[in-house]
């Protein structure tokens, strides 16, 4: 009903207003009764402008449909009344007739249910928005410019915060952001120059510039999560250069850290105050390596941990009612991720929770505004991975791509397969600080975490033994490499440690799994790369390739050559070409300058699948022309194909507009008898 009274305000304002004076307070009335949440001041706008303009019978009748909406968000028996005064005076006006008969036709009773609206598609909003608390303003991450911006949700206009003309000034950029309980102020987090920072912007025109609140060079990452409601503190989750990850509360007024506890495992990315300012409820794992968090709530002051919420699912901190009684959580212990509330009085959570609503999709929580309005954004993923089945020798998909993870979706990249092929990894950020490894087994359907203590890494790739993985990533000293992982354990060694300014490129393993292959960077324009084998028994390293532009590589099956993506001197554009492990010079498998990119060989060494322009095609190792593959998707990023030759797992861009969503009427049904 919802979604059809709004399309009907729509027209009713396009075809029957007689003044822009009336559709704009019109508009204002409902932005009062669903933005603020103020529903008294809205009940008072909608009579006045049904007095004022009784003579612009769609306006009218539109503004007292409103008024008794309104009235049965409070419970007010006034809701009859008013609909049956349409009914009565309204009878030409057939759209509000309509819901007026529908309303009181099925005797409906105040609203006792949660509902959801769309208020904003775009392709900005994801993991670092935050809300005001009137839900009128969403702060964001203005990926053009790497500014932190507002987006005005009545006027729909942007806005940026801080200065920043674009990339090309500098690769300074913003990320978690919170409002300041009266909405005039956006603390936030500023990489800049190599550390990251907490700085404090004004959130309208002509304000204070943006100013330092806390920096320390020890600090590897800090992300501020919530802004206390009596306005003295800023919730931080942190990590040091030494790796430990902690949990703090900034003073606004001097910029003091208070270190609340240092967290074995990487904590929640978001924290909430609770209404007094006197705790904080988080999530975090329920043990390491887990894949599932459950809800504590912490006093300010540390002198205590409470479980609020501990159970196999999935449960997630969403935050607080407006007065404080319940604490909300998102769960997929039914399934769909859902919202939940448990009742928490005197410092403890009392009784079992309670679903609000049962499936916000593969939405992330925003916040929650003072009226009792959730946000959450529904993310389609700047990245999804799928597995499909595919005939090579067809061309073509066999067997629809399908996701192969159901949770963090868009969060997850880069899979490989076990050599046995009873595994599938890949490198997911989901809602924690640092990347994490993912091991699914595809017999038992089991799924399973591996957190190195690495600050980042990428294309993590199996050892054919199954016991290991290399990748390229940082340490939490700051240093870039090639690292070994343990399977198991996700213990770490270094295997080469990249030059001041260079840095170390997509590790491979040869088929026997006695040597690993990389490209070596000495600087980070990248022109001057070498292409090494590392043979481990004896430490020693061939170049196989010098002095060129190396993009990609892969390994043949029979370890007897490498198919690469570089530029290779002589030549000057980009070529896919055959570099023998034997020696000798390298054979262009395709015309340089063609566009083709991204060589993987197949396990079985029959074809080579290369990507161009978001599609997948083959070649055969000896040339000829490419086929084009068709997957039943397209922008394919990075893709594995399974040890049968049949299954494919790849990565897909999806630029699909993001939509920001409004979860109303909490407080009514939290506040409603069972």
């Amino acid at each position: 009903m919802k979604s059809i009274l709004i399309g009907t305000l729509a027209a009713i304002l396009a075809a029957g207003a007689q003044s822009n004076e009336a559709e704009r307070q019109l508009k204002a009335a409902m932005n009062a009764e669903l933005m603020n949440g103020d529903i008294k001041t809205a009940i008072k706008q909608y009579g006045e402008i049904a007095a004022k303009y009784k003579n612009d019978r769609a306006v009218a009748a539109m503004a007292l449909v409103r008024m008794a909406e309104a009235y049965q968000k409070m419970g007010d028996a006034e809701a009859s009344q008013v609909y049956e005064r349409v009914l009565r005076e309204f009878a030409d006006q057939k759209a509000a007739v309509m819901i007026a008969r529908t309303r009181l036709g099925g005797h409906q009773k105040p609203e006792t249910r949660v509902s959801t609206r769309q208020i904003w598609t775009g392709a900005q909003v994801a993991y670092y928005a935050a809300n005001s608390p009137d839900g009128r303003l969403l702060s964001f991450v203005d990926q053009k410019t790497g500014n932190l911006a507002v987006h005005d949700l009545t006027s729909g206009v942007d806005r940026p915060l801080t200065g920043k003309s674009g990339w090309s000034e500098s690769d300074e950029f913003a990320e978690y952001s919170t409002f300041s309980p009266d909405g005039k102020r956006v603390a936030y987090a500023w990489s800049s120059k190599g550390r990251y920072e907490v700085r404090v912007a004004a959130v309208e025109p002509g304000g204070p510039h943006p100013r330092i609140l806390y920096a320390n060079d020890d600090m590897e990452w800090i992300a501020p999560t919530d802004w206390s409601a009596d306005g003295q503190w800023i919730a931080v989750n942190l990590e040091r250069n030494d790796g430990a990850t902690q949990i703090g509360l900034v003073n606004v007024a001097n910029g003091a850290l208070s270190v609340l506890t240092s967290v074995e495992w990487s904590p929640s990315s978001k924290m909430y105050f609770s209404p007094d300012s006197r705790y904080l409820a988080l999530s975090k794992p329920d043990r390491e390596g887990s894949l599932q968090r459950d809800v504590y709530v912490m006093a300010i002051d540390g002198s205590r941990e409470i479980p609020a919420v501990v159970h196999p699912a999935n449960d997630l901190a969403v935050g607080w009612s407006p007065d404080g009684k319940n604490l909300l959580f998102s769960s997929d212990r039914k399934g769909p991720t859902g919202i939940y509330a448990i009742a928490f009085e005197d410092g403890r959570p009392i009784g079992n929770p309670r679903q609000l609503h049962s499936d916000i999709g593969q939405g992330r929580t925003i916040g929650i505004t003072r009226s009792g309005t959730l946000f959450f954004a529904l993310l389609p993923g700047s990245r999804d991975l799928l597995t499909a089945t595919v005939d090579f020798a067809a061309g073509r998909a066999i067997k629809p791509p399908t996701p192969a993870a159901h949770q963090f979706v868009g969060t997850n990249y880069q899979p490989d397969w076990s050599q046995d092929g009873r595994y599938l990894s890949y490198s997911s950020y989901g809602q924690r600080i640092r990347t994490v490894l993912k091991i699914l087994d595809a017999q038992t359907g089991d799924t399973r975490e591996l957190a190195p203590a690495l600050r980042q890494f990428n294309f993590a790739r199996w050892s054919p033994d199954g016991g290991s993985f290399v990748a390229q990533g940082t340490d939490m000293k700051g240093r870039q490499g090639v690292f070994w992982i343990d399977a198991k354990t996700a213990e770490i060694e270094a295997l080469e440690f990249s030059t001041p300014g260079g840095n170390m490129g997509i590790p491979q393993w040869s088929p026997d799994g006695r040597k690993v292959y990389f490209i070596r960077r000495p600087d980070s324009s990248g022109n001057d790369a070498t292409l090494v084998e590392r043979d481990l028994s004896t430490g020693i390293d061939r170049e196989l390739l010098s002095h060129a532009a190396i993009y990609w590589f892969s390994p043949a099956p029979d370890g007897k050559s490498l198919v690469t993506d570089a530029v290779i001197p002589p030549g000057k554009d980009r070529a896919i070409s055959i570099v023998s492990t034997e020696g000798g010079a390298p054979r262009d498998l395709l015309r340089p300058g063609a566009g083709f990119q991204v060589p993987y060989w197949t396990p079985d060494g029959r074809l080579i699948l290369l990507r161009k322009s978001g599609d997948l095609w083959a070649i055969q190792p000896a040339g000829g022309e490419p086929r084009k593959i068709d997957l039943g998707a397209t922008r394919i990023l990075d893709f594995r194909v399974h040890p049968d030759g049949r299954q494919i797992a790849f990565m897909t861009r999806n630029d699909t507009p993001q939509e920001v969503w409004a979860m109303e009427n909490m407080s009514l049904v939290l506040a409603a008898k069972k």
